[in-house]
């Protein structure tokens, strides 16, 4: 059931902000969409151990900046917390790490699909009043529908497959019985 629960968690966010992203870069100008691409690219190609030991830092009791800046905000709660003691802050890190690794895939894929929409029917929704989220709704998601089909199904199969953050993590000190997920549980039978 965690498992299950942790994949859904995560195809969502991925598919969410990932839908963002694309329609954001679909409207940025040239130069400032190369920028983008290569932020996503760099983030994309970042292997898996990496990535979790910088979010295990960021993230980190005693020197981490996300404890800082949310004791600087005011939370108090957050001096010394420990991110990787509590099953939940365990796994919602580790979603974050396998989202924000998933995020340039789907980003990058449905930019493409955007870039093949013809922008005439834009004008067209356009003139005859239509809202941006009417167009969204009603073009640009029955023209995407087949890409989100597929990457829906492939980010569900990456992310039930989940091991090497959670394992990261929980070597660094968190706690393995509550936060195993299924590969991590079929790993240490």
């Amino acid at each position: 059931a965690r498992t299950l629960v942790f994949t859904a968690v995560c195809v969502i966010a991925t598919m969410v902000l990932g839908t963002l992203i694309a329609l954001l870069l679909n409207r940025l100008g040239t130069k400032m969409r190369l920028t983008v691409l290569v932020g996503l690219l760099l983030a994309w190609a970042t292997p898996a151990v990496t990535a979790t030991q910088v979010w295990q830092f960021l993230f980190d009791t005693e020197f981490g900046v996300v404890n800082w800046a949310l004791v600087s905000l005011g939370f108090e709660q957050f001096v010394g917390y420990s991110w990787l003691a509590n099953p939940m802050s365990l796994l919602g890190l580790a979603a974050i790490i396998v989202v924000w690794g998933a995020i340039p895939f789907v980003a990058l894929t449905l930019f493409a699909g955007l870039s093949q929409i013809p922008n005439e029917i834009f004008e067209a929704a356009a003139l005859d009043g239509a809202s941006a989220w009417t167009q969204f709704r009603r073009l640009t998601v029955p023209h995407l529908a087949p890409i989100f089909l597929i990457l829906v199904a492939l980010s569900t199969i990456w992310d039930f497959r989940v091991f090497t953050q959670v394992y990261v993590l929980q070597k660094a000190g968190g706690i393995a019985k509550e936060t195993d997920l299924l590969g991590l549980y079929a790993y240490r039978v």
